[in-house]
């Protein structure tokens, strides 16, 4: 007889998962392979994890191997990895997928929390009708079709472009794109949640890639939740470390599922920093 919970998601051949921890071991492998919704598909080998996943370039080679991985191979083209595990291989796959539906709903939750938090800690004023984004940097502005990364070009996060910047630059300004505040930022520092006091929201990535980086090369200027203006320094990029260690520099700029204007209009065809971007209604 089947011990799952009629309410719940969990696949009868794993078990009913609902109430309890995940291990730490599976949070840290399914993170390192860039998060749950990042993984596409579970397979293994008698000796490797073979994930299909949607964006290879928000996977933590090093961070597989601090873990165990013996080998960690990355095929860009096919948006495949193979991480060799050895002989555990078969029971850490079996763990991952038992626990994937949980996972999924943890984060969805803590999405839902955040953005609960943030509400309640933020006073709203009148709701505009439309509102000018401002180019946080210079460079190239890329469609999110020509991003071709599999998250943002799939539409999965919400509307927005990227900037690629300029290869000959050693340093870059990031710049608030309208008057708000951080309201996310993780200690890699490599994305961050920035939020006006009439709901706006955009989540803006330093690089697709730049987690890698674990934070160095990209310094604060301002406290999260302090309030800034537009134009008002965010960020100090440190683009020779980011050539260095051979870091994507692609400024991504999207709207969240929680931003009370989603749409785009009026693109500018080259960024300027501290010019229109583009107008979202």
């Amino acid at each position: 007889m089947s011990n799952l919970n009629k309410e719940c998601n969990c696949k009868q051949f794993f078990g009913c998962v609902c109430g309890q921890e995940v291990p730490q071991n599976v949070i840290k492998i399914v993170e390192a392979f860039g998060g749950i919704h990042n993984i596409n598909g579970f397979n293994n080998s008698v000796s490797e994890l073979r994930y299909d996943l949607k964006n290879v370039n928000l996977v933590n080679v090093d961070e597989l191997k601090k873990l165990g991985a013996k080998k960690v191979v990355i095929l860009e083209s096919s948006k495949h990895v193979q991480a060799e595990f050895g002989e555990i291989v078969q029971e850490l796959n079996f763990e991952v997928k038992k626990y994937s539906n949980l996972l999924r709903s943890i984060v969805s939750e803590e999405i839902k929390s955040t953005s609960t938090n943030t509400k309640n800690n933020t006073k709203e004023v009148q709701a505009e009708t439309n509102k000018s984004v401002l180019a946080p940097v210079s460079g190239k502005v890329i469609s999110f079709a020509e991003l071709n990364d599999g998250i943002f070009s799939e539409n999965l996060v919400g509307n927005g472009v990227a900037i690629l910047l300029n290869d000959k630059n050693s340093t870059s300004k990031v710049i608030a794109p309208f008057d708000g505040r951080i309201t996310m930022l993780p200690a890699s520092k490599n994305q961050f949640i920035f939020r006006s006091n009439s709901g706006v929201e955009l989540v803006i990535l330093l690089g697709q890639d730049s987690f890698k980086l674990d934070g160095l090369g990209i310094e604060s200027r301002v406290k999260l939740n302090e309030e800034v203006k537009a134009g008002d320094t965010l960020f100090d990029l440190d683009l020779k470390r980011f050539t260095t260690e051979n870091i994507d520099k692609h400024i991504v700029i999207s709207t969240t599922n929680f931003s009370s204007l989603k749409n785009i209009k009026d693109r500018s065809t080259e960024a300027i920093q501290g010019q229109k971007l583009f107008e979202l209604n």
